[in-house]
């Protein structure tokens, strides 16, 4: 059957934090299967396994901004296709970014060959829309600028699949300038017209730009997002686009004190591109950290936005609008998922599991050494236990430095699993973990505690994940991941 693909491997999936502490997954045994195989594997870079994850291969000193080749925030690096996972990785062999394809069986990165910018200072993010790739990519700066050199502008690059030969083609009439200027952050979504749109922060000021036409090579000028509180922002303000529900909506950061709030604007498909509606969809100490996913017409919600705050009580918070436009405070609600009582969680990355109806947060997080940790909680009951460090996902002691998990915009089923890519400014290596997604959903213990509401604040409920005899989460387990017919994977 066209553009299905079976794969079988064995895989570790992470325990879950117990009342009595934390049980570390150990990959030793998956390492030395690994290792026998990897070597045969043609563009293989063979990853090591570390405490909790897998150290993958190194990067250059340089390469990127700060060497920082995971982040930005909102940004995606993965995405998931054709029953494989997908990244754009740095290729020191290529000297430019590559797209690079993961071997479950040996959980080792394949560098393809294909490329994709071959501007080192650049980040990037990507959509896998069923049909075809798109990489927006752009020089990082941490203060947005305009720029009259055309080599510094923001692309678009757009692939075509082959499911024959497993291969990303470069399609033609590609790259596009999509920016006019340097940014922190470029996210690209594609609404139910097929029109393209992305979004960043530039002097200050949110900006918009969309594809015309139907046609992915021909862009508008950019412009500032038509509605109040887009302008007058900080320099480190960032902003994030996200399709739902037949719209597009723009999420951005305003940390000026007399603001500090989270903003969000809606724009109906197929309306004139002026016409859209803001509302603050959070007010309180807002940070410039956001990560977006939607459901179509869902119970749990339309728009869920993963955020960070500088408000102790509430470090990194979920927002979840459950209405069908989401420009209305009202339809806002806003669940703490850590507190201070963690050391300084950060970066959130948000995944929704639909077969199990789970959502997934993941942060870089300090306590007992850096590394990347998640909680999970059911999306029809939203319970995080706010002062608890959650589980860990990716840790090395040899990276003292993990940091900028990335995932992908698509949201996920059993099928897929799930992969979260970080990495080490300081060791300058690439580090990721798998999660099986085919087992039981995680289990929760709820305990009450007091969160913060979009409008007013009022109690909830928290929990902490917890192992249950049964569960398939037990120390030194690794579980077959069989993926059977699945067809490519569509975003949202």
């Amino acid at each position: 059957m066209p553009g299905i693909r079976r794969e079988v491997g064995f895989v570790n999936r992470p325990t879950h934090l117990l009342s009595s502490g934390l049980r570390w997954v150990h990959l030793w045994p998956v390492a030395v299967i690994g290792a026998l195989l990897v070597g045969s594997l043609r563009g293989a870079q063979a990853s090591v396994p570390v405490e909790v994850g897998y150290q993958d291969f190194s990067f250059p000193a340089g390469t990127g901004v700060n060497s920082e080749v995971t982040a930005e925030k909102p940004e995606s690096k993965l995405w998931w296709n054709d029953g494989l996972w997908w990244a754009s990785m740095w290729s020191t062999a290529g000297d430019a970014y590559h797209i690079h394809r993961l071997d479950l069986g040996t959980q080792s990165w394949v560098d393809t060959g294909t490329q994709l910018d071959i501007r080192s200072a650049t980040k990037a993010d990507a959509l896998w829309d069923g049909q075809h790739l798109y990489v927006v990519s752009h020089i990082w700066t941490g203060d947005g600028a305009p720029s009259s050199d055309p080599t510094q502008w923001g692309r678009l690059y757009r692939y075509s699949y082959n499911i024959v030969t497993n291969t990303y083609t470069p399609d033609a009439g590609f790259p596009v300038d999509v920016t006019r200027g340097i940014s922190e952050t470029l996210v690209v979504d594609k609404d139910s017209t097929g029109q393209l749109w992305v979004t960043y922060v530039e002097d200050s000021q949110v900006m918009i730009n969309h594809s015309l036409n139907g046609d992915d090579k021909i862009w508008s000028t950019p412009f500032v997002l038509p509605v109040d509180n887009a302008t007058g922002l900080t320099s480190d303000d960032i902003s994030s686009v996200i399709a739902f529900g037949g719209r597009v909506g723009v999420m951005w950061s305003n940390q000026n004190q007399s603001t500090k709030k989270m903003y969000f604007a809606g724009h109906m498909d197929g309306d004139p591109v002026g016409n859209w509606q803001r509302v603050a969809a959070y007010s309180v100490s807002a940070d410039d950290h956001i990560n977006l996913k939607s459901l179509q017409a869902d119970s749990a919600g339309n728009v869920f936005a993963a955020i960070k705050t500088s408000k102790n009580s509430a470090l990194i918070v979920l927002l979840v609008c459950r209405s069908l436009a989401c420009i209305a405070e009202s339809d806002w609600s806003a669940y703490t998922v850590y507190n201070s009582s963690v050391h300084s969680p950060t970066r959130p990355a948000l995944l929704i599991d639909t077969t199990h109806r789970v959502l997934y947060i993941f942060t870089r997080n300090l306590d007992d050494g850096a590394g990347i940790y998640y909680k999970s909680t059911s999306m029809d009951d939203i319970q995080f236990a706010a002062d608890e460090i959650g589980t860990v996902f990716i840790r090395s002691t040899a990276d003292e430095g993990i940091n900028d998990p990335t995932t992908t915009k698509q949201n996920l089923n059993a099928s897929t699993g799930l992969v979260v890519l970080a990495s080490d400014s300081g060791s300058k290596y690439y580090l990721h973990n798998y999660l099986s997604l085919g087992g039981p959903p995680p289990t929760a213990t709820p305990t009450p505690t007091p969160t913060d509401t979009a409008t007013a604040p009022g109690p909830t409920a928290t929990h902490t994940p917890t192992a249950t005899p049964g569960s398939g989460d037990t120390d030194h387990a690794f579980l077959p991941l069989i993926v059977n017919e699945v067809s490519s994977l569509a975003p949202h």
